[in-house]
C-alpha cells in the first residue's frame, strides 16, 4: 500500500479495522473526510479494485481465518459484516472458487 495515495491508504486501513461493520462507500468516504465518487474513481485508479471488490476480498480473508477455527457460518457472516448468509455464500465463491464446506474440506 506504499505506493498509494494517503486517501486510499486511509480507505483500505479503515476497511480493514471495519470490515465487521455495515460499511460502505459512503461511510467510508466520510470518515476520511472526502466525498464517495470522487474515493470511488481515486480507488480504483490506484487499486485497480472497486471499494466494494476490496471491502469484500477482505471480509473473505477473515472469514477463511474464522472457518479455520470452527466458527459457525452464521457467526461468521455476522462477524466479518456481510448482509445475509446468501450473500456470504455468493462472495466468498466468487473469491475462492468454493463453498466454506469445501474450504474447509479441501484444506484451504
Amino acid at each position: 500500500t506504499e505506493r498509494y495515495s494517503g486517501l486510499v491508504r486511509r480507505a483500505a486501513e479503515l476497511m480493514e479495522q471495519r470490515y465487521g461493520e455495515h460499511v460502505g462507500l459512503r461511510e467510508i468516504a466520510g470518515a476520511i473526510g472526502t466525498n464517495s465518487s470522487y474515493l470511488s474513481r481515486l480507488f480504483h485508479e490506484e487499486t485497480g479494485t472497486t471499494v466494494t471488490e476490496y471491502l469484500n476480498r477482505v471480509r473473505v480473508e477473515q472469514s477463511k481465518k474464522l472457518l479455520h477455527e470452527d466458527v459457525p457460518l452464521k457467526e461468521i457472516v455476522h462477524r466479518c459484516g456481510f448482509r445475509s448468509y446468501g450473500y456470504f455464500l455468493k462472495i466468498f465463491k466468487e473469491y475462492t472458487g468454493k463453498t466454506p464446506k469445501e474450504f474447509v474440506r479441501g484444506g484451504g
